[in-house]
């Protein structure tokens, strides 16, 4: 299991992780991540809140930004892929896809289209 910590990524950005020091972690930086927060659920983890966005949101989130992750793309798809297969498994959490779907934006669909049409992948 791997857990990020992430932070909204405004303006210039920085190269390295953002330190929080009273937690003792790293958080990283990331653009377009209003369909996570949106979407995110509390989860209690040792008496601290923790938001995760939904499964459905990160395999969104993750075709959306596929093109801007250089180096992370090939990684990023095989988990597009691993997630896509476990969400079609359950009717329920495949329906959530489909209506989590139906909000994004034009862009964002064309995005997720012209992937799916580039990767062979059958989404919806």
């Amino acid at each position: 299991m791997e857990i990020e910590f992430l932070v909204k990524e405004l303006g210039k950005g920085q190269s390295e992780p953002y330190k929080v020091p009273s937690f003792g972690i790293k958080a990283a930086g990331l653009r377009y991540t209003d369909l996570l927060i949106k979407t995110a659920v509390a989860i209690n983890v040792k008496n601290f809140k923790i938001n995760v966005p939904i499964p459905q949101a990160y395999l969104l989130q993750k075709i959306i930004i596929n093109k801007l992750r250089k180096n992370k793309k090939q990684k990023d798809y095989l988990g597009i892929e691993n997630l896509l297969e476990n969400i079609k498994t359950s009717s329920l959490e495949y329906q959530k896809l489909r209506d989590l779907y139906t909000t994004l934006t034009k862009k964002q669909k064309n995005i997720i289209t012209n992937f799916l049409k580039d990767n062979l992948i059958e989404l919806l």
